[in-house]
């Protein structure tokens, strides 16, 4: 669901996202067939000898049209003190209109992940504190710049290990731990028609 956000000066239009729902988020290992969206927390980062660790998170009702992406961030909420470094993820999106989260693994490795992504270097996480990712604009502006874009439509963001040490995970939050604190988006973007909130 959409939540209040604060609109930017000129054009400028914050649009502020948060899982709505439990299959909304989760996790996939490529190469192990592990798939999951039901815990009330799951972990990014961290080695999978040898297959690579995938966290997912849905975000529905996108309602940015063709347009210019100055930002975008996600926001997730630690359930456990984490410091073993380096942990390191890189953020991309599914590159479609993602009229559903990924159902299984089979479905979960379909996917096409977009080919711009950002690398997020994560820092120590205090059980109870919120982390902001770094900026993730490319993978979204590929996205919305596909043929058939549509406001409205939905968009998957994608943290894939990336080269994080073996016991180096940090543990966030699902929809199904709390509703409320559920991973969370921030899109900021040029509108055609002067600055707005949504």
């Amino acid at each position: 669901p959409g939540l209040a956000g604060t609109g930017g000066g000129g054009e400028l239009t914050t649009l502020n996202l948060q899982v709505g729902a439990s299959e909304d988020d989760g996790v996939w290992v490529d190469g192990k067939s592990i798939w999951a969206n039901n815990a009330t927390a799951e972990s990014l980062g961290g080695s999978w000898n040898g297959g690579t660790l995938r966290n997912f998170y849905r975000f529905t009702a996108v309602s940015v049209p063709s347009s210019s992406v100055s930002s975008a961030v996600i926001t997730l909420r630690a359930t456990r003190n984490d410091t073993v470094t380096p942990c390191i993820v890189a953020l991309s999106a599914i590159a479609e209109d993602s009229a559903s989260a990924p159902s299984s693994y089979s479905d979960a490795i379909s996917r096409t992940l977009t080919s711009s992504a950002s690398s997020w270097t994560l820092g120590s996480w205090s059980s109870g504190s919120d982390y902001t990712s770094t900026d993730l604009a490319t993978a979204i502006q590929e996205v919305i710049d596909r043929a058939g874009w549509a406001s409205g439509n939905a968009i998957v963001v994608v943290a894939s290990d990336n080269g994080s040490s073996s016991s180096a995970t940090r543990t966030w939050k699902t929809y199904d731990g709390s509703s409320t604190l559920a991973p969370k988006l921030a899109i900021t973007y040029t509108a055609g028609g002067g600055g707005a909130t949504v």
